[in-house]
């Protein structure tokens, strides 16, 4: 297990773990992860395309052309082995044509009878306006064609949604970063799916690989969330196997309605991008948010606060997690829980489920419940009531205290990960002073809840046999606090 302490100011009375200070602060959402993935192989599923039955494929010692028509389109892509292309259109309709060709050793050529993946969509431009781009869909990689547009600028330009839709992937967050790095697909009401590859990684002026989630995506951006056409989804950057190129990013558009060339459903973004300039389809304020970053979400108290942060972040939602309104410790060790099934964290006094809790229950049209903590925590009463809120399936995740708990609460988290897969946040769970009893834990329970990682509760002495055993064999535990 990779064992990592990240904090500064004063000591918190000495944990019994050894640990390796961390160069970052909370401050600096450091993320516990591979300093990068190391440009996993994935030309063998890309290159399936070169055994597609719609493609026939002869070999032209010299050059190559593309030649379109009314009656048959046929275009013709030469890959040469110093990666050049080169194409010829024609246009019947204007009785014109263009050719060129370049002389090129040992060509590959493939003739392909679609053009269905040129169609031009309504998408609002998805990076700051200043981006550079070319059309590159034809463009040879190793082993594979590209099939994406990739527009260039330099690191941290903010990156749009194109429509609007869901967070259906967001790379990078809950395990290490595939190959092509941080990445965030939109999946569209308009049934396609929209992939943004190489999000950035770095700390800002930096090409370090540390900079986390915080310098990824935009607040609030998780995998199930909605995002609104134009809305800010993270920052264009180089992670992946982009280390060592110039920052970008690769824009693709999947649409399984349509076949393109190679036997996949990927469309051309390139016509779309074009369009999207020409009306200026440019999100407010190019490179800052589309909304307003900073906002204010208060109750009378804070068991209503926790609704209108629910109300805020969930239009629905299949379940929640309840925890005690006057228990710090498991409210913090619920975040990562809910987080981990899509949902929000209600709390509620122990006596019983407040009203507006109950309320909210029903407009989130929740049927399951974690309630966290025992019944001194939450008294049956709080059971009573959600049934009558609507829940059918109630579970109670408590231990014999505050760190036995959150041992319960993390099995949750990882569920059926093996150990070599799991990874945990450390935080001090009691203090004599109650100022410093919870604001370590706050940030863990945060962080937890961003990186799919659970929050372990330790004392000022060290951790307990319990906290102990489930640390055993884990892969990373990164502990908060100075």
């Amino acid at each position: 297990m990779v064992l990592k302490s990240v904090g500064r100011g004063a000591d918190t009375g000495g944990c019994a773990i050894s640990v390796v200070r961390a160069r970052k602060t909370v401050r600096d959402f450091p993320i516990m992860l591979t300093r990068r993935s190391l440009l996993a192989a994935t030309t063998a599923a890309l290159s399936a395309f070169t055994a597609t039955p719609a493609l026939a494929q002869s070999t032209e010692p010299e050059s190559a052309t593309t030649t379109t028509s009314t009656a048959t389109t046929t275009t013709t892509v030469a890959a040469t082995q110093t990666g050049s292309t080169t194409t010829t259109s024609s246009t019947s309709s204007s009785s014109t044509s263009s050719t060129s060709s370049t002389s090129v050793p040992k060509s590959t050529t493939t003739t392909i009878a679609t053009t269905a993946h040129q169609i031009t969509l309504d998408i609002a431009f998805p990076t700051d306006k200043r981006a550079g781009y070319s059309e590159g869909y034809y463009s040879p990689r190793t082993g594979h064609i590209h099939q994406a547009t990739d527009l260039m600028g330099p690191k941290m330009y903010k990156l749009y949604a194109a429509v609007a839709g869901t967070a259906c992937t967001v790379g990078g967050v809950e395990a290490a970063p595939p190959s092509w790095g941080y990445s965030v697909s939109i999946c569209g009401d308009d049934g396609r799916k929209y992939n943004y590859l190489h999000v950035n990684n770095d700390n800002p002026g930096t090409d370090d690989a540390l900079g986390g989630p915080e310098y990824a995506f935009a607040p609030g951006i998780r995998k199930g969330v909605r995002v609104a056409r134009g809305q800010w989804i993270g920052y264009m950057g180089d992670s992946g196997n982009s280390e060592g190129t110039a920052p970008h990013l690769h824009f693709e558009i999947e649409d399984p309605s349509i076949i393109d060339p190679y036997g996949t459903h990927k469309v051309n973004p390139y016509h779309s991008l074009q369009a999207a300039r020409a009306r200026n389809d440019y999100p407010p304020d190019p490179g800052m948010p589309a909304f307003e970053p900073v906002d204010r979400l208060a109750g009378a108290d804070r068991v209503e606060t926790a609704t209108l942060l629910s109300r805020a972040a969930f239009p629905n939602a299949a379940q929640v997690v309840i925890a005690s309104s006057t228990s710090v410790a498991d409210a913090m060790a619920a975040g990562p829980l809910a987080a981990s099934t899509n949902g929000p964290v209600l709390i509620t006094p122990p006596t019983g489920l407040d009203p507006r809790v109950a309320a909210e229950i029903r407009r989130l049209g929740a049927t399951t419940a974690t309630v966290i903590g025992g019944t001194t925590a939450l008294g049956p009463q709080v059971e009573t009531d959600l049934a009558t809120a609507g829940v059918t399936t109630l579970t109670r995740v408590a231990g014999a205290d505050r760190y036995d708990t959150a041992v319960k609460a993390a099995e949750r988290v990882w569920g059926q990960k093996p150990a070599a897969q799991r990874k945990a946040v450390i935080a001090l769970g009691n203090h004599p002073d109650p100022a410093r009893a919870w604001p370590d834990a706050l940030t863990a329970g945060y962080l937890g809840s961003l990186t799919g990682a659970p929050v372990l509760l330790v004392g000022l002495t060290g951790a307990t046999p319990g906290t102990l055993g489930a640390l055993d064999g884990i892969s990373s535990a990164t502990i908060i606090g100075g």
